[in-house]
Formats: C-alpha cells, sequence, structure tokens
C-alpha cells in the first residue's frame, strides 16, 4: 500500500508524504489513553507515514502531522463509541457521520468493516440509552473493511 499511496499522492499533492516516527509504544500509549485496541492494518497506517490527507479527501482520512500524529483521530474520538467498539477515526461532513471501525466484528488480523454513526443522533442520547444494540440499529455500513475503505477513498479523489 505505501508505494500506491505515496506515487498518487506526490502526484496531486505539494505536501509529501514523510515517514513517520511514530513507534509501536506510541501506538500502545495512544491506545490506552482512548481505551480501545487497534486493529492492525490501522497500526500500520497510523505508523508508516506523515501526511495531511485530510484535505484531499474531504476528512474522510484525518491528517497525520508531525508534531501530532495523532490528532485527526483525537479531534472525532468518541469514548462512548468506543466504549460499544467501535473506533471512530473520520468525519464526513457531507453526511454527518463519524466514520468508525467495528473492532467487536474482528476476525485474527483481518480488520472491521467500516461504518457511519450520525453525528446528530449521537449527540441526542443520552449516555444511558446508549448500547452496542442501538448503535448497531443506526449504523450505515460504509466499506466491508478498512483495506477496502482506503482503497475506496483514494481511488474517488483519483489517486
Amino acid at each position: 500500500y505505501q508505494a500506491v499511496w505515496a506515487a498518487g499522492y506526490l502526484q496531486f499533492n505539494p505536501w509529501p508524504l514523510l515517514p513517520s516516527t511514530v513507534t509501536e509504544a506510541d501506538l500502545d500509549r495512544e491506545e490506552q489513553k482512548l481505551g480501545i485496541s487497534f486493529p492492525p492494518l490501522f497500526r500500520a497506517f497510523l505508523s508508516t507515514y506523515f501526511h495531511r490527507f485530510g484535505t484531499d479527501t474531504h476528512a474522510l482520512v484525518p491528517d497525520q502531522p508531525p508534531d501530532g500524529p495523532f490528532s485527526g483521530l483525537e479531534s472525532v474520538f468518541q469514548p462512548v463509541l468506543a466504549r460499544h467498539s467501535y473506533l471512530p477515526f473520520a468525519y464526513d461532513e457531507c453526511s454527518d457521520l463519524l466514520v468508525c471501525l467495528d473492532v467487536q466484528s474482528l476476525t485474527g488480523d483481518a480488520d472491521g468493516p467500516v461504518v457511519g454513526i450520525g453525528l446528530e443522533y449521537l449527540e441526542s442520547l443520552p449516555e444511558s440509552a446508549i448500547s452496542r444494540d442501538t448503535l448497531e440499529a443506526h449504523c450505515e455500513p460504509i466499506s466491508p473493511t478498512f483495506q477496502h475503505y482506503l482503497m475506496e477513498t483514494f481511488s474517488l479523489q483519483n489517486l
């Protein structure tokens, strides 16, 4: 994936991909801080390059700048979703959806499905009324896997 991202991204964006300095220990600390485990491909994505994909993808892939590699992720993070095994990683402004990895559906090293959860819906509920079942009932399928999501997102941008 790295070669495809790098080749396409540099063709359309003057901000270069920079090798990431994010370590396994950094990822472990971020998981601990957020209270949720990252799937293997998501960990690889967070620790491969620093980038500014957010602008090119209309925030469907969060920025990971060198001075705050987890800032894009943290800006959309919702602890209530994490408690119910959804890892929000982006915000789709067009449809007002938090874009989340369903980490409860992981099997082995495979990444789970990507779903959208309406921010307005989420904010309309008292936290005590939120359960995995209520969230599942209001999830919109976006992509069968995180890998597929990235491939779709970048091909929509002609990268």
